[in-house]
């Protein structure tokens, strides 16, 4: 049983309510009498009352109003969410933008989920409610969701597709046709949903707006979004606040961030004790996530760092740095620019956006980590680099179904699963990659004369791997040719071809991922020493290529024990 969203409507988007009634003066007025109504500025971030929604609505729809919901969504700036929709706009297709929408609905979307599928010729858009039987104020809040997504996709194609049908789930009215005119088609009314058919060939419409610079830039929306949906903002996120406002050395101190929020050092540690965090984990994933952003996607002078970051001087930062990331910014920077010399996109380190390897059978028993968050090693490693950021409490990373569930929360990994399995449902397999992961996979379950190898032993060689798919991103199919034609070939001849033809090999490409994703350093430094460890791997040897694959995937798997207990909560 679901309970009541929370979703919060600001009186500055209820404004064009007095144009929508200007020609019934005295409702206008009885709405303010009734304090539904106020006047008030664009930048007025006061919230209307969840009781008072819901008597609006059931008074609105009394007085012969009852879509005034899809009315204001019709007529609202279209900056409003903090530049969701300028977001939106900016992916590559509808295909792509609705994948975006889907990934971030549990922010944007508060009690309903999003769904898209094809259905022969035609795009089925449904918005559907979690509670099963919701009021009329949230009935004419998700007609009105309904009425801007349906805006929402003619301003992100520059055009206006026609809508074949429309249902929604609010009472018939008889002011019908104010809806039909704003859905563009005869609505039904009283159906299990809210939703939308389209013709399907806008689903691969390239947008006018697409621009993987000003995506980067506005996805801090959804932050945004989503701190003004709770009722009680936690400790952490406010020492975070100070934190990421802090300009000089002596304000990363515990006393400096308690003083600010007018806490005694010991009372800021105790609430945040609470919170299952402490301020140390805090600043460390603030300063690793920033020296991340400025010594390698900017190129920052170490100097200027260094002081943005609160340190004494440069060898500090140095310092910190390669206890990060298992190495200096200089070779960060390098597989960077091998990456933008191959005109990589800016967001090259979306999980959205990477390709994906055949996923296994459905009931695979991987565990401790949910079967179909296993299924995909992109959104494996992502979530729990996200459990460590900053933005996210910087908790223990415990890679266990409990532990990732509560720091990340179930609607967000279930939209980031149910996102990538739109987002690849349109891209053929990648026969080469789909080997390698099939290989991974009989290692994992104790094929070819092995025994399993451990979860989490098995999660390193999957997200070694993952440079992979990010090179199929930004070489494409080429990419994928090499890959066939080199595949007898020994691996350390592989990656130095791809090191000769592309400027960095699949291994680098994974330990620039995982460390933009902010995976711990054990397993960096795990990856950077395969280098080392696979210098055999050229050797000659009388076993067949599979048979010494194997053999040598299971002698590398011999040597990290503190990459293996650094992303497992447990022995396995």
């Amino acid at each position: 049983m679901h309970e009541h969203p929370r979703i919060r409507v600001e009186l500055r988007h209820l404004q064009p309510l007095y144009e929508i009634l200007a020609h019934r003066p005295d409702l206008l007025a009885e709405l303010e009498a009734r304090g539904m109504l106020l006047r008030v500025p664009a930048n007025d971030l006061r919230s209307l009352p969840l009781e008072a929604r819901q008597d609006m609505a059931l008074f609105l729809h009394a007085q012969g109003e009852p879509h005034y919901g899809a009315q204001l969504a019709a007529r609202v700036d279209l900056s409003a969410g903090e530049g969701l929709l300028y977001f939106a706009r900016s992916s590559e297709t509808l295909h792509e933008m609705l994948a975006e929408l889907i990934h971030h609905q549990s922010v944007w979307l508060p009690g309903a989920t999003l769904q898209v599928s094809e259905e022969g010729q035609t795009l089925r858009i449904t918005l559907t409610p979690l509670m099963s039987a919701p009021p009329l104020g949230l009935l004419t809040y998700w007609e009105g969701t309904l009425t801007w997504l349906r805006r929402a996709i003619n301003f992100c194609l520059g055009q206006t597709p026609t809508v074949l049908d429309a249902w929604v789930m609010t009472p018939p009215s008889a002011q019908a046709h104010v809806l039909d005119q704003l859905l563009g088609c005869a609505v039904q009314f009283g159906a299990d949903c809210f939703g939308l058919r389209l013709p399907l060939e806008w689903l691969s419409k390239p947008l006018p707006g697409s621009h993987a610079a000003v995506r980067q830039r506005t996805a801090r929306c959804f932050d945004v979004l989503g701190r003004r949906q709770l009722d009680h903002e936690p400790v952490w996120r406010r020492v975070l606040d100070v934190i990421e406002a802090a300009t000089q050395p002596g304000d990363f101190g515990l006393e400096t961030v308690a003083a600010k929020l007018q806490l005694t050092p010991s009372t800021l540690r105790r609430h945040l004790a609470q919170e299952g965090c402490s301020f140390s984990a805090l600043l460390e994933a603030h300063r690793r996530q920033r020296a991340f952003e400025l010594m390698v996607l900017q190129d920052c002078p170490v100097e200027l760092a260094a002081q943005q970051l609160g340190y004494s001087g440069r060898v500090a930062l140095g310092r910190a740095f390669r206890g990060w990331f298992a190495g200096p910014p200089a070779r960060l920077r390098r597989h960077l620019q091998a990456l933008q010399a191959l005109e990589a996109a800016e967001d090259w380190a979306s999980p959205l956006r990477l390709p994906a390897f055949d996923l296994p059978a459905a009931g695979a028993s991987f565990h401790p980590l949910g079967t179909q968050l296993r299924a995909d090693p992109v959104l494996w490693a992502h979530a729990l680099g996200l459990a460590a950021q900053a933005r996210f409490g910087a908790q223990s990373l415990q890679p266990d179904d409990d532990a990732l569930l509560q720091q990340l929360g179930t609607s967000r990994l279930m939209d980031a699963i149910q996102a990538r399995a739109w987002m690849l449902g349109r891209q053929p397999v990648a026969v080469p990659l789909q080997a390698r992961w099939q290989q991974l996979l009989a290692l994992a379950q104790g094929q070819h004369d092995q025994a399993p190898v451990p979860l989490a032993a098995f999660a390193l060689l999957a997200w070694a791997e993952l440079g992979a798919l990010l090179l199929q991103r930004v070489i494409g199919s080429s990419y994928l040719d090499f890959r066939s034609a080199w595949a007898q070939r020994p691996p350390a001849e592989q990656w130095a071809e791809e090191r000769r033809r592309y400027g960095l090999d699949r291994r680098d490409a994974s330990y620039l991922l995982l460390a933009a994703w902010g995976l711990p350093t054990a397993v960096l430094e795990w990856l950077a020493s395969l280098s080392e460890a696979d210098q055999d791997a050229a050797q000659p040897s009388d076993q067949t290529s599979q048979a010494a694959e194997f053999k040598r995937l299971a002698e590398l798997l011999a040597r990290p024990p503190v990459a293996l207990s650094a992303i497992s909560g447990a022995q396995d």
